[in-house]
């Protein structure tokens, strides 16, 4: 009997083991809170950390972030994003600061806006409708980064908002 109970103990941690090294990096990536806390979602207060460089987290981040169009609180990325800018710009809301940061990904940089700011077609910032648009942008964007994967992505120089009459300050 106590050989079968070691035996069983044996198999039992040769299957296991692998999950010790597995899981926690996998539940890390399919979890949400590091995407969304580092945006501005208040409720979160921690959250695993990410590989942002690592293209699988990066496609899962994107995902994250692009549910976050009806948050219109205060986003933790604001104003401008160049020393050279000297307007005043106004508090990015979450959903604005989602969008900026998927931006900030791909790019792997910040040079790509001025500011955390979506400019409408009629000049207006950040604006209900602009907002919706670029989500819708993004959207499709993302459904063509998904299937051909963020480095290819890069290569073809994908833009999230090309063809819309919505811009980044």
């Amino acid at each position: 009997m106590s050989a079968l109970f070691t035996k069983i103990l044996q198999i039992s941690f040769l299957l296991l083991l692998p999950l010790l090294f597995v899981f926690p990096e996998q539940t890390a990536a399919q979890d949400c809170r590091y995407w969304h806390k580092i945006v501005g979602v208040k409720h979160i207060k921690t959250a695993p950390q990410v590989d942002e460089s690592d293209p699988r987290q990066m496609i899962e981040g994107i995902a994250c972030l692009l549910q976050l169009e009806d948050d219109y609180s205060k986003g933790t990325y604001s104003g401008a994003t160049h020393f050279a800018v000297s307007q005043e710009l106004p508090q990015a809301t979450v959903n604005v600061t989602a969008l900026y940061y998927i931006s900030r990904l791909f790019e792997q940089s910040a040079s790509y806006a001025n500011g955390v700011v979506l400019v409408g077609e009629d000049g207006r910032w950040n604006s209900k409708s602009t907002i919706k648009t670029a989500y819708m942008s993004y959207r499709k964007w993302f459904e063509v980064v998904r299937k051909i994967g963020i480095e290819e992505a890069r290569r073809r120089k994908l833009d999230p908002l090309e063809g819309m009459n919505v811009r980044w300050y």
